[in-house]
């Protein structure tokens, strides 16, 4: 058996070696020099000596505020006495979480005020009033960890169905 191998392909014999491309120029190591300091105004001042100290992270101003008008949203999923303890604690030091602390309680005292009608009326409904004392006891849930979420962020969440009674 014989095995034969294929011609050799031609070379294209009309180009020509083209010539090796010249790298591009390297920038220069010199910087330039900074400009000099505008006339009445004083010199910057010098960096910081050691960089580690420089590099701590420093605390927001607002974030305790924030955190505990989180907290009072938040712990109004344990029933009204979260929010009522947050905001008595912290209404007079921190302004902020007064608002936030009257805006969750009289939420919570909405949804609780709604749950026990509801169950009431349950009582004489073969329970169709306890069902929908679940479903506003969810609700609450849910709007209440929304609450929660836009306190963190800073903002201000009034509840879509509140009644007003703490001023």
């Amino acid at each position: 058996m014989v095995y034969q191998q294929d011609p050799p392909e031609p070379q294209d014999q009309q180009s020509t070696p083209q010539p090796p491309v010249a790298p591009p120029p390297a920038p220069e190591t010199q910087q330039a020099a900074p400009p000099p300091p505008l006339e009445g105004l004083p010199p910057a001042p010098p960096p910081p000596a050691d960089p580690q100290l420089s590099a701590q992270p420093t605390t927001a101003p607002g974030t305790e505020a924030r955190t505990w008008a989180m907290l009072c949203h938040l712990l109004g999923v344990i029933g009204i006495l979260g929010p009522l303890i947050a905001w008595l604690v912290k209404k007079d030091s921190i302004p902020e979480v007064d608002a936030y602390g009257k805006e969750a309680l009289n939420f919570q005292l909405t949804v609780l005020m709604a749950v026990i009608a509801l169950n009431i009326v349950g009582a004489f409904t073969c329970g169709v009033g306890s069902i929908l004392a679940m479903v506003v006891g969810i609700a609450g849930l849910v709007f209440a960890i929304i609450a929660a979420m836009k306190a963190n962020t800073g903002e201000f969440y009034t509840y879509p169905f509140a009644l007003r009674l703490i001023k």
